[in-house]
């Protein structure tokens, strides 16, 4: 979005949160001072993107750590809730859609927002931390009528926050974000984390899918946000066949939007080969089964990073220079290349299908056993 986009939000916002925001706070004490609680209560707002969120487990982790006596509460998106629903370190989920989210009309984002802000508004939090720095999110906090507002200052958010940080401009990756503020908020650098990744902490075995492992599986994730970002059905075919030959076994895994794409992928190969459409539970499952993970730069990279799963992240046209907490297990492959660290070195624009199947299976068959 256009930051000049944000700085009219921005003042819009400000004009209409000036008029309303005391009627609605008077109307909250009137009704709702019974309603008062010596248990402290933290809001924590995400900026709704599932890939980002799966990599939020080390934050909350350390969040719930810093403020032992105080509930956390979590605002995101229906999906995301579900993705969220077992971590142990939230103790309230709020289901919130955002009205960005509607589509077209006026009327009911309006209503819907004004409507959340009130609900916000009766649990009478201590505090809000908005990770995105978004002010059309920082601005739901204000008007919810939270004393102490913390977020970063990127897109001016600081209109509606008590304290806002400007980020370094090394630190581009949403998760370095998160722990970035984080750090700032606490004043301390974050402990290690030895804990599961995966914020599900799902570990039932109660599945509608249960895969009998006789060789190496190789899941493959073929879906991405834009088309440019996304490999080619043809080298996802040519790469199926190279590990069917090598006798390694293919799951390919997608949502419902991905089901025209992995159906070409299959009549391509003129092979056999299983795919799944999965619960978030279910992902978890076939990830952590899995010997070895290829995707484009998607939420399946950041699941599979999630799950400490050696993975083959494919990208382009950009080049790779956000992908800070892709480290360990990921093989990040640009521009027909297996690239190291730190990837800022690596600049220009190149094709995604410029990297060839035979170097994705290399470094498949290079570090399976390894």
């Amino acid at each position: 979005m256009p930051l000049n986009y944000k700085k009219k939000y921005v003042i819009a916002a400000s004009i209409i949160n000036g008029i309303l925001y005391v009627p609605l706070k008077t109307v909250s004490l009137l009704f709702l001072i019974k309603r008062r609680t010596t248990k402290r209560k933290i809001l924590v707002q995400d900026g709704y993107r599932l890939g980002d969120i799966i990599m939020m487990s080390r934050v909350l982790f350390n969040l719930k750590a810093s403020f032992r006596d105080a509930e956390i509460h979590f605002i995101t998106s229906a999906d995301a809730c579900s993705l969220l629903e077992h971590c142990r370190w939230i103790d309230k989920l709020i289901t919130y859609k955002a009205p960005w989210a509607f589509g077209r009309g006026i009327i009911s984002p309006v209503i819907h927002f004004f409507s959340a802000a009130f609900k916000l508004s009766s649990e009478r939090y201590s505090m809000a931390i908005d990770f995105q720095g978004d002010p059309r999110g920082t601005a739901l906090l204000y008007l919810s009528g939270i004393p102490i507002r913390y977020s970063l200052n990127d897109f001016h958010a600081s209109a509606f926050c008590t304290r806002t940080w400007s980020l370094p401009k090394q630190l581009v990756h949403q998760v370095v974000r998160y722990e970035y503020l984080l750090e700032k908020i606490t004043s301390s650098k974050l402990p290690e984390f030895d804990y599961p990744l995966w914020p599900q902490q799902n570990m039932d075995n109660q599945r509608a899918f249960v895969y009998q492992k006789k060789k190496p599986l190789i899941i493959i994730h073929p879906g991405a946000s834009f088309k440019e970002r996304r490999w080619s059905c043809n080298n996802f075919a040519l790469l199926i066949k190279l590990c069917t030959e090598h006798d390694l076994d293919v799951i390919l895994i997608g949502s419902t939007h991905d089901i025209p794409l992995i159906q070409e992928i299959i009549e391509i190969t003129n092979l056999q080969i299983k795919f799944r459409t999965p619960s978030f539970s279910e992902l978890e499952y076939l990830l952590q089964i899995s010997d070895f993970v290829v995707c484009n730069d998607s939420f399946a990279a950041h699941a599979s990073w999630a799950c400490r799963k050696k993975t083959a992240i494919l990208f382009g046209p950009g080049y790779p220079h956000q992908v800070a907490p892709f480290t360990g297990n990921s093989f990040i492959l640009w521009n027909n290349k297996v690239l190291t660290a730190p990837f800022d070195q690596w600049t220009g624009v190149a094709d995604i299908d410029t990297t060839q199947a035979d170097t994705v299976f290399n470094t498949i068959k290079n570090n399976l056993a390894v």
